[in-house]
């Protein structure tokens, strides 16, 4: 409980300032919500493997590199891999470029489809995006929104 000397001290002080928001700031929310729905998506299953995990044993991973903050987000660019000592799927794919990506193929074609589509002639996967404050905050409530769905 709150004692009233740290009462009278949060009244003294007065209402909390609201942090600003950046980039970074944002960009780390856009991680968790998206993490989240990727998993959740997957059932916490690997999708590789079929290993039934947690949300720690199952990664949320990036088919094209996270860097590219155009597609980061996507869930289209996105697979729940386990990260097992004995079966390390999340490893395999990073790791195994071109065996991974005909698996990608096979097993998710429109994923593989989507990253390889062109837009104004570039494949989506190489795309540069603008990147600003405003994108990212509309994309939150957009993945917010997602979450929402899946929790009901």
């Amino acid at each position: 409980s709150i004692s009233a000397r740290e009462n009278e001290r949060d009244v003294m002080a007065g209402p909390k300032k609201k942090k600003k928001q950046t980039l970074t700031s944002v960009g780390r929310r856009l991680d968790v919500l998206a993490r989240h729905i990727c998993k959740e998506l997957a059932e916490y299953t690997c999708q590789r493997c079929g290993r039934v995990g947690d949300s720690s044993s199952i990664e949320w991973a990036h088919i094209e590199k996270r860097s590219k903050k155009a597609i980061r987000w996507s869930q289209m660019n996105c697979l729940a891999l386990c990260n097992s000592k004995l079966n390390n799927c999340h490893y395999w794919f990073d790791n195994n470029r071109a065996v991974s990506m005909k698996w990608l193929e096979e097993n998710f074609p429109e994923k593989h489809a989507w990253l390889i589509e062109e837009e104004m002639g570039i494949p989506r996967a190489q795309m540069l995006s603008t990147d600003t404050l405003d994108d990212r905050l509309v994309l939150e409530e957009s993945l917010k929104e997602i979450k929402r769905r899946l929790s009901d």
